[in-house]
């Protein structure tokens, strides 16, 4: 590989992660935010701790579909709609097929009386 002069290796750089970043923009509807940076990630998934309290050291629950509501505004309208859309039984039969079971469902199914 040819060593390039430190400015033209910043010029290089800057190109190819704006060309990066434009390919990568494309996938985005209109007015749609995508996230860009491990820090937003990181802070979402710390307040999705938060919400989680106790439940997190059990492992993920079915409040790991809260995590689109901790980004950005949503107008009651859309929230509204998509509870109205959403059937509760599809929710639980996504987190069923979906989710692997937590620390405390596994207690309860070893812990469990037999059946008389």
């Amino acid at each position: 590989m040819l060593a390039l002069p430190p400015d033209e290796r910043d010029e290089v750089l800057a190109t190819e992660l704006s060309e990066f970043a434009r390919m990568q923009s494309q996938a985005a509807r209109p007015g749609e935010r995508l996230v860009g940076s491990t820090e937003v990630l990181e802070s979402v998934f710390g307040k999705w701790k938060t919400l989680e309290h106790q439940e997190s050291r059990s492992g993920i629950t079915s409040l790991v579909l809260s995590l689109g509501s901790l980004v950005g505004q949503w107008p009651l309208s859309r929230i509204k709609a998509a509870l109205e859309a959403t059937p509760v039984k599809h929710v639980v039969y996504w987190c069923h097929e979906h989710l692997p079971s937590t620390v405390q469902s596994q207690r309860r199914l070893t812990l469990a009386a037999p059946p008389p």
